[in-house]
C-alpha cells in the first residue's frame, strides 16, 4: 500500500495518512503534539476497551525518538493504558509481531517510515499487528484535543516503570527468536551463501547478522546516524549506490 506524503499539522487538524501520521520535527512534530495523539489514543482504547487497556510501543532511530517515544508513553501510561515498551530502537515488523504476540489492543510506533531524516512521525497499529483499520484511525483523530494544557502533567518514565504501568520488553531479541523458530538458519548458513545487509542506518541495523551469523553477512551503514547520511532512508535503487545493481 503506497503511503501518502507527509502532511503538515496545524494546532488543531492533525490527520493521519497511512496508519500514522508524519510531520518535521520541531516544527509540527512536537511534544506537544506527539502529548495531543497520545492522549487521543488513550481515549480512543478507554472507549473501545474500557479502563486498563494495552498498548505496544516502539521507536525507530530517528532524532530524538527514544524522548519523543518516552513522552508518548508517559502520556498513555497516565491515562490508565497499560504499556509494553521496546527496550530500544525497533523495526516496525517486530513492533507489529509484539502487539499482537503480547495481546494488546494497539501498538505504536514513533517512526516515518521511509521519509526524509527531518521527519518523524507517530503510527498506529491494530491490536492484529497490521496497519490501523480506518475505523481505528478515524476513532483516534476524533479524540484528538486542540492542546494537553488541559491534563495533568504525567508522571515520570522513571516512576511509571517502578509502579509497573510501564514495561519495558525485549521486542527485538523476542522477535528474532520467534524468527529463529520459522525459519531453517543452519540450511541458510551451510549454503555458503553472503547476505548483503544495507541497514540505511536503520532500526534493522543488525538484525541479519544476530539472525543469521556474522560469516554470514556483510554489513553496511548499521550505525546510528539520524540524518541517514545525507538520504532519505528508502530502498530504492537510487538510494543505494553501494550495492551491485538489482
Amino acid at each position: 500500500m503506497q503511503e501518502r506524503d507527509p502532511m503538515p499539522a496545524k494546532h488543531s487538524d492533525i490527520r493521519f495518512g497511512t496508519d500514522g501520521w508524519r510531520a518535521i520535527i520541531g516544527k509540527d512534530f512536537t511534544f506537544e503534539n506527539v502529548g495531543r495523539l497520545a492522549h487521543a489514543t488513550a481515549s480512543w482504547l478507554e472507549k473501545e476497551f474500557g479502563h486498563g487497556a494495552c498498548v505496544a510501543l516502539g521507536h525507530d532511530t530517528r532524532f530524538q525518538a527514544r524522548a519523543f517515544s518516552e513522552f508518548a508513553a508517559r502520556v498513555l501510561a497516565s491515562r490508565g493504558v497499560r504499556v509494553l515498551f521496546a527496550e530500544g530502537y525497533t523495526p516496525t515488523p517486530a513492533l507489529s509481531w509484539a502487539t499482537k504476540e503480547y495481546a494488546c489492543n494497539a501498538g505504536v510506533v514513533i517512526t516515518a517510515s521511509h521519509n526524509p531524516p527531518e521527519y518523524n512521525g507517530f503510527k498506529l497499529k491494530g491490536d492484529f499487528g497490521g496497519s490501523a483499520l480506518p475505523e481505528m484511525v478515524s476513532g483516534v483523530e476524533r479524540e484528538i484535543p486542540d492542546s494537553t494544557s488541559g491534563f495533568d502533567e504525567p508522571a515520570s518514565f522513571g516512576a511509571l516503570l517502578q509502579s509497573g504501568a510501564i514495561e519495558l520488553r525485549p521486542v527485538r531479541s523476542e522477535y528474532l527468536e520467534m524468527l529463529r523458530g520459522k525459519l531453517d538458519i543452519d540450511t541458510i548458513r551451510k549454503a555458503g551463501l553472503h547476505l548483503v545487509h544495507d541497514a540505511m542506518y536503520g532500526a534493522g541495523a543488525g538484525m541479519f547478522t544476530e539472525l543469521i551469523g556474522p560469516d554470514s553477512v556483510i554489513e553496511l551503514h548499521s550505525e546510528i546516524n539520524p540524518g541517514f547520511g545525507g538520504c532519505s532512508p528508502e530502498p530504492i535503487e537510487r538510494n543505494l549506490p553501494e550495492l551491485p545493481p538489482l
